[in-house]
């Protein structure tokens, strides 16, 4: 595999001040070498709701202050969320979710990887 992927569990410590929708879970994300510059994360449009929210933190641990530039947007089949901040083999980009998705595509514009969930 071109990247490292761990699934963690989510709970209000990972929140300065938690929002109404909290994220249950979250897909840490980081390639081996090189980066990901935008960083993208995409689900089925039929699941939209599951993806919360982007992180971009040390790897291994999942940041619970941050600030990155979002952006959204939507295809025919589906939900993509991005953001400026650089993933690298040290710098961790954090998928915040609600549930898991059945399918979690993460990357950079040109180049994407497709996870079965």
């Amino acid at each position: 595999m071109p990247f490292v992927a761990t699934w963690h569990k989510v709970n209000s410590s990972h929140y300065i001040r938690p929002p109404k929708v909290q994220a249950t879970i979250c897909m840490e994300i980081r390639p081996r070498v090189g980066s990901w510059n935008p960083f993208l994360a995409a689900v089925p449009l039929s699941e939209e709701g599951y993806l919360l929210e982007l992180r971009v933190g040390p790897k291994g641990r999942i940041p619970t202050s941050f600030s990155v530039m979002h952006g959204s947007g939507k295809t025919d089949e589906y939900f993509i969320r991005n953001m400026s901040n650089e993933v690298t083999p040290s710098t961790s980009a954090y998928v915040m979710l609600k549930e898991k998705p059945t399918e979690l595509i993460v990357g950079e514009e040109s180049l994407q990887y497709s996870i079965n969930v």
